[in-house]
C-alpha cells in the first residue's frame, strides 16, 4: 500500500509493507489485520476498506485519499481476494473474480474397516461426506446423518 500525490517527481512515494501472518483467515480478518497494521502506521485505518460483495461473492476493495494499493508484490493476497496483480488507486474497485479464500469443498471421512462405498463410481472405504459449516480456525464436529450398516 502506498501514499503519495499522483505527480512521483515532486513527492516520493511511501510504501507500507502489509504482511498478513500465515494463518487461517477469513476475509473479516483479513479487513481486519489491515485496519491495525494501517493504525499501527499512523494513517486513518478507515482510509483502505476490504469488503465483500456477498450477492456476487467479489471482493470490493474502497480508497480513499492519496493511498494506493500494489498487489503486484510476489505471494500477494492479490488472487485469494480475486484481484488481478495490479495498483489499484484512489475509489472502489470491484474484483475481477471471485473471492478464494476457501478451497475445501468437502471433507471425506474414510475407515478402513467398510467397503462397498462408491464415490465418483469407484469403491471406496467412506463413511461420511461433508462440507465444513464452521468459520476457518474453529472445531469441526460433525455428526453422521442417513448411516446404513450391513453385515
Amino acid at each position: 500500500m502506498g501514499r503519495g500525490d499522483e505527480d512521483d517527481s515532486t513527492r516520493q512515494r511511501q510504501w507500507v509493507e502489509v504482511r498478513i501472518p500465515e494463518g487461517s483467515y477469513d476475509h473479516i480478518n483479513i479487513a481486519e489485520t489491515i485496519k491495525i497494521v494501517m493504525k499501527r502506521n499512523g494513517h486513518n485505518d478507515e482510509s483502505i476498506k476490504i469488503t465483500t460483495n456477498t450477492n456476487t461473492l467479489e471482493s470490493v476493495l474502497e480508497i480513499q485519499g492519496d493511498f494506493q494499493v500494489d498487489f503486484r508484490a510476489q505471494n500477494s493476497i492479490s488472487n485469494v481476494l480475486g484481484f488481478r496483480n495490479q495498483v489499484y488507486k484512489e475509489g472502489v474497485h470491484e474484483s475481477q473474480d471471485v473471492v478464494n479464500i476457501l478451497s475445501i469443498n468437502s471433507i471425506r471421512v474414510n475407515v478402513d474397516m467398510i467397503g462397498g462405498s462408491y464415490v465418483n463410481g469407484r469403491t471406496q472405504n467412506t463413511i461420511s461426506n461433508f462440507f465444513p459449516n464452521v468459520s476457518p480456525g474453529y472445531k469441526i464436529v460433525e455428526n453422521p446423518r442417513n448411516l446404513v450398516y450391513f453385515q
